[in-house]
């Protein structure tokens, strides 16, 4: 608060202050007060009317100071009447009532929010866990059909993406970090899109994987199935992959490069936004554009980083970087 602010804030109340001392004054003539007694009254009128003011616009000053400091530092703003003093003076108090009203109702409202969101999140769990039954038993009634099963293996694809998506942002729900081979994930990972990756003719290169990480298996295989199936669908002609992994300073770098359709520069960086297909995700080829956005989620709350890079009709390359971190010191053999 400044103090002109203050003082144009005041200005109605200073005004009539300053008439009652007038009138007092002239009443004050008017009877014939010695000039030195008037002057003393007026040098005390004066003062403290100045006290009062002065005071009034520190005791807001700093009440106002805190509020904004206080305001600007917090991430999560509504919490703003639980971080803040009780003013002393009425206007602030009236003020702090009404935050704190505020701040209660907000509160209210996201812990019902929080509830639905859970609860939706449990019911996406249980639909997946169910619906993988009769996936399964669709898959083995199939058998050979060669026709049949990368269908049921898309279907399944995008059930895995509805479970991984429920859990961003709660990974400690079901999130284990421990050692994990890259040559393991990435052999199961094409263990499981076997059957596409044989009905697309992809040739799969693998070189350098003995490498062990720190992360969740589980969640890793799900991301560099993304990636793959990613590269398949966006195949040229003779379609390859190829995944390599190679040890830099403080980083592991797991890269996944294909020989496809590539992307335009303008569009490289935006493959990971929620819902993203570009341009030449819209050229006859199904996608929700949601596979890369979970799996950055996923990275991100692994720890991880994913980045892209590609030149249109060329190539496409994905690389998942894991960082030394000394926090899995303890896990170490």
């Amino acid at each position: 608060m400044k103090w002109t602010s203050y003082l144009k804030d005041e200005s109605g109340r200073i005004v009539i202050f300053i008439i009652f001392g007038a009138i007092f004054a002239a009443v004050l003539l008017a009877f014939r007060v010695d000039l030195a007694i008037l002057i003393c009254f007026l040098v005390m009128f004066l003062l403290s009317g100045s006290t009062l003011l002065l005071s009034g616009f520190f005791r807001k000053r700093a009440f106002y100071k805190q509020l904004e400091e206080t305001l600007s530092s917090l991430d999560k703003k509504y919490l703003l009447s639980e971080m803040i003093d009780r003013p002393n003076f009425a206007e602030g108090e009236i003020l702090y009532e009404t935050l704190r009203a505020a701040s209660k109702s907000m509160n209210d409202q996201l812990s019902e929010y929080k509830n639905h969101i859970v609860d939706f999140r449990d019911y996406i769990e249980l639909w997946v866990h169910e619906v993988k039954t009769p996936l399964s038993g669709l898959s083995l009634a199939s058998g050979n059909d060669k026709q049949l099963k990368p269908y049921i293996e898309e279907i399944g694809n995008y059930v895995e993406q509805a479970l991984f998506y429920s859990k961003i942002g709660i990974v400690d729900k079901d999130y284990i970090i421990k050692k994990a081979s890259l040559r393991h994930i990435v052999n199961e990972t094409i263990r499981n899109h076997k059957d596409v990756i044989i009905k697309n003719k992809v040739t799969i290169e693998l070189e350098a994987l003995d490498i062990q990480v720190y992360s969740d298996s589980k969640w890793l295989k799900f991301v560099v199935g993304q990636v793959v199936l990613n590269a398949i669908k966006y195949r040229a002609k003779s379609p390859k992959i190829c995944i390599s992994a190679k040890q830099e300073a403080g980083v592991t770098r797991l890269s996944i490069w294909d020989n496809g359709i590539g992307i335009k520069s303008s569009e490289v960086k935006r493959v990971f936004e929620k819902g993203f297909t570009g341009s030449n995700g819209r050229k006859g080829r199904s996608s929700t554009g949601m596979g890369l956005y979970i799996s950055k989620k996923l990275c991100e709350d692994l720890g991880h980083k994913i980045v892209a890079e590609s030149e249109e009709g060329k190539y496409t390359q994905i690389d998942i970087l894991f960082y030394d971190n000394e926090f899995f010191e303890p896990l170490k053999d």
